[in-house]
């Protein structure tokens, strides 16, 4: 695969895991090689319109699913497998269903609790503050890359943010 930048990026790939979680590479792999196809070590190359870092956020999505921003790429190549995985992930964070909030909310309040215990700037506040997702870039993820079931519950977080804070301070 060769990415559309100044410098090429070259990535070998396997075929087989293209075919396996995306629909169009699957489609894009059955067809025949043209005689005249460009080559690197006996491997024809099949130039993407993408920027280097997004062949290499898509790549990451299928040889280590196990991050959110992989619903990105997951769209755009028809992943679908690994997006439904990034999509439950999101859904888990933002749920739809009053129980589930609750016990989310509660499970937040605890965590803004043993913040304000722990001792400001410390490793401890850092890692409670990083177990909160953040609300506008969820809803933009949401917006960007067609994940409405989150929109919900993330307008209704950003809508009790108070404008007065700061959220560097915070």
């Amino acid at each position: 695969m060769h990415s559309e930048t100044k410098q090429a990026v070259l990535h070998s790939v396997q075929k087989t895991l293209l075919s396996l979680h995306s629909e169009v590479f699957a489609d894009m792999l059955r067809l025949p090689v043209p005689p005249e196809a460009q080559m690197y070590e006996r491997v024809p190359l099949d130039q993407l319109p993408d920027t280097a870092e997004q062949v290499e956020t898509m790549l990451d999505c299928l040889y280590k699913p196990n991050s959110l921003h992989q619903v990105m790429d997951t769209t755009k190549y028809a992943i679908s497998d690994i997006r439904e995985v990034a999509v439950d992930k999101l859904e888990t964070q933002w749920p739809i269903a009053l129980e589930e909030w609750t016990a989310l909310d509660r499970h937040k309040e605890r965590l803004h609790s043993e913040r304000l215990h722990a001792l400001h700037g410390t490793l401890m506040t850092v890692t409670i503050l990083s177990q909160i997702p953040e609300v506008a870039s969820a809803i933009r993820l949401a917006r960007d890359f067609d994940v409405p079931s989150i929109l919900r519950a993330t307008f209704y977080e950003a809508s009790l943010i108070n404008p007065v804070h700061d959220w560097d301070t915070w």
